[in-house]
């Protein structure tokens, strides 16, 4: 296991039409550094936004640019995390799941001002999208 976690696989996606969602067409995963060593596999056919980035930050970060970014498998593992961690035993709090987030963009080498405040972002606001998983 790598001292900062690794991906399993890559993003393959197809666009869902009506909105800004995508569909993951193969799965993929992410295990976690030795200090948490725990695996995450994101099933083909699940959905995702990348990140659900409030307006006012749009313009420094587009909610698409995952697509070809480097944390584009850092927000999907996000999104998973927050979407079906409640299922999990033991269940992935909120606070799990954002630091998962943070650990998987250091594990793409995302530069440190994009990962501290997409890390912030979800830390302050994502409250809203966790209690409706």
């Amino acid at each position: 296991m790598s001292v900062l976690g690794e991906f399993c696989g890559e993003l393959d996606l197809r666009y869902q039409r009506g909105g800004r969602r995508y569909v993951l067409v193969a799965p993929f995963k992410w295990c976690g550094p030795a200090s948490n060593p725990v695996c995450y596999e994101v099933e083909a056919g699940f959905d995702t936004d990348f990140a659900s980035i409030p307006f006012f930050v749009r313009w420094v970060l587009s909610p698409t640019h995952g697509l070809i970014s480097d944390y584009g498998r850092a927000a999907v593992i996000h999104d998973y995390l927050y979407r079906r961690g409640a299922r999990f035993t033991p269940p992935v709090s909120r606070t799990l799941a954002d630091q998962v987030f943070y650990e998987a963009m250091l594990c793409e080498d995302v530069l440190w001002p994009t990962r501290f405040l997409m890390w912030a972002a979800v830390r302050l606001f994502g409250w809203t999208a966790y209690r409706k998983a």
